[in-house]
């Protein structure tokens, strides 16, 4: 367990409550993106950050932030390639907004900010 998770929730249960939230409050297609955008594109965007650059770290890195980018667009064409209605715009809106919460120093844990914010941002799209 990390030290941080011994003062507060882990991050297995950091993503049931996302998960959770997510397919509550929003619908399938949205809280699906939202998910894989933290389940493939942030853990592709640390292996390559420590590849390239010698640190898993993306708090804070325009690197990071570009990587994070390109993956989590990569997963909302996905998403969109199987059928989910998901509109380019909101792909794209929704893998920015992923991107933001995995690079910016905030305080709350990226296994909760990733997808309720790519969540939030897609749904908003959505509705304008």
């Amino acid at each position: 367990m990390k030290a941080q998770e011994q003062r507060s929730l882990n991050g297995s249960t950091c993503v049931l409550l996302s998960e959770l939230t997510c397919f509550y409050f929003f619908e399938r297609d949205l809280a699906f993106a939202s998910l894989l955008f933290l389940a493939i594109g942030d853990p592709l965007t640390a292996i390559v950050m420590e590849r390239l650059f010698g640190t898993r770290s993306t708090k804070g890195s325009v690197p990071a932030f570009f990587f994070c980018l390109l993956f989590c667009l990569c997963v909302g064409l996905l998403v969109r390639g199987l059928g989910l209605r998901l509109g380019l715009l909101e792909v794209a809106i929704g893998s920015l907004s992923a991107s933001l919460a995995s690079t910016l120093p905030l305080r709350l844990d990226d296994n909760i900010s990733i997808p309720l914010s790519s969540a939030i941002a897609m749904h908003l799209v959505r509705r304008l």
